[in-house]
């Protein structure tokens, strides 16, 4: 993520109480990914917004800034998901418990250097995360 961006993101917690830095709203974008990860990360994030009702268009977007009272209240360690479903299912408890989140657009640059997270134990384990949060939604 591009460092540059960090006072927008943080320019929105005047509004918000949690804001997103997002690769999908007016503005963002993402370069040098090719056309198989563009529609896996779009495709994952529209499933993930439409199944569990989230009002946020970048799900998986790890470019974000919580308040300190979301982070209290929420609590990061009460998520049981890890990787990218860790961000779907934090997202939903701040939602669920009433906060506000805006986005902000950034433009994704894929990495220099090192290897993405994302292969396919990822996307089972995503897609597995996502059905248990539909099921059996967290704090109900």
């Amino acid at each position: 993520h591009d460092p540059a961006d960090v006072p927008r993101l943080a320019a929105g917690m005047t509004r918000f109480d949690v804001t997103v830095g997002s690769r999908y709203v007016k503005g963002g974008a993402i370069e040098n990914w090719g056309l198989f990860r563009r529609m896996l990360s779009r495709c994952a994030n529209s499933l993930t917004r439409r199944v569990l009702h989230l009002p946020v268009r970048d799900c998986t977007a790890g470019f974000r800034c919580y308040s300190r009272h979301v982070l209290e209240t929420v609590g990061p360690e009460s998520v049981r998901s890890h990787g990218y479903a860790y961000l779907e299912e934090m997202m939903l408890l701040v939602v669920r418990s009433g906060f506000t989140v805006g986005e902000v657009p950034i433009v994704f640059r894929d990495r220099l250097r090192g290897v993405s997270k994302i292969s396919r134990t990822e996307i089972i384990r995503g897609a597995c995360t996502l059905l248990r949060l539909f099921l059996r939604p967290p704090g109900r």
